[in-house]
């Protein structure tokens, strides 16, 4: 995969860890930079969202995107690893609140990073050169564009089996009370995998109207989307479903995956 073989070329640069509210946030230069870009201008493990303008789900408002990349699948246990080894990422607190997180337990590696705050999101992602996507984007990404699909694979109500959710039969059998290995569903018509189910992901998008459950004083409310591994109900699959909650917050339902402006 890039990012490792670019963490493996690349040198680890200074860091100075600061507190922000009350969470360690490491800040550093991005110790690992997109490389080996595709034709279609991402990086081998990003796929290409074509721009376009629609009218927001939920929210009900309209939306313009411009091109960019969205990784294929949702940030792993061992890609924050790597850069909490090199001293980029914070690793403080993400094993600490519930026993259903996968940072530190055997055989979690290819799962996706789960408990982690919007400030460790956000801090993974600009530390590899990315940055989280706007929650415009990731609506877009997860109807498949100007198809505007209500789900990831279409219009019709998905199958138990199409997605990491406690409707799957094999996701409760092979993973029980767990996120999901990524990539072990079927991917959207952009190649992208996990857009519902598995685990909800950060998006970079305040939502104003919203109300943190953290409790945390001056804590910016940030939506996340796509539902997870511990979903209920189908409707959690929609792609126009949003969640929201404090920056501090960690849950091991959320995680998230990266994007990046196309050049």
């Amino acid at each position: 995969m890039w990012l490792f073989a670019a963490a493996l070329a690349s040198s680890l640069v200074a860091t100075t860890t600061l507190t922000t509210r009350g969470v360690r946030v490491r800040s550093a230069r991005a110790f690992m930079r997109p490389t080996n870009l595709a034709r279609s201008g991402c990086p081998a493990t990003m796929a290409a969202i074509p721009g376009g303008e629609y009218t927001l789900g939920e929210a009900k408002r309209s939306a313009k995107v411009e091109p960019f990349c969205l990784d294929v699948h949702e940030v792993t246990v061992d890609e924050y690893a790597l850069c909490a080894e090199r001293g980029a990422c914070d690793d403080a607190g993400l094993a600490s609140k519930y026993g259903t997180c996968n940072w530190g337990k055997a055989g979690r590696g290819q799962h996706p990073l789960n408990c982690p705050t919007w400030y460790e999101a956000d801090g993974y992602c600009r530390a590899v050169g990315k940055r989280l996507p706007s929650e415009d984007e990731w609506e877009w990404a997860a109807r498949g564009g100007s198809r505007g699909w209500t789900y990831a694979w279409g219009d019709d109500e998905p199958a138990p089996e199409q997605w990491c959710w406690r409707g799957s039969a094999r996701a409760k059998s092979s993973w029980p009370e767990s996120t999901c290995p990524v990539m072990q569903f079927a991917p959207n018509p952009f190649g992208v995998f996990d857009l519902s189910g598995n685990v909800w992901e950060w998006t970079s998008t305040v939502r104003p109207d919203g109300s943190s459950l953290t409790g945390v004083a001056g804590d910016a409310v940030y939506i996340f989307r796509g539902g997870s591994w511990g979903s209920t109900d189908v409707i959690q699959a929609r792609a126009d479903i949003r969640g929201s909650d404090g920056a501090s917050w960690r849950d091991p339902d959320v995680g998230f995956r990266c994007a990046l402006s196309k050049r």
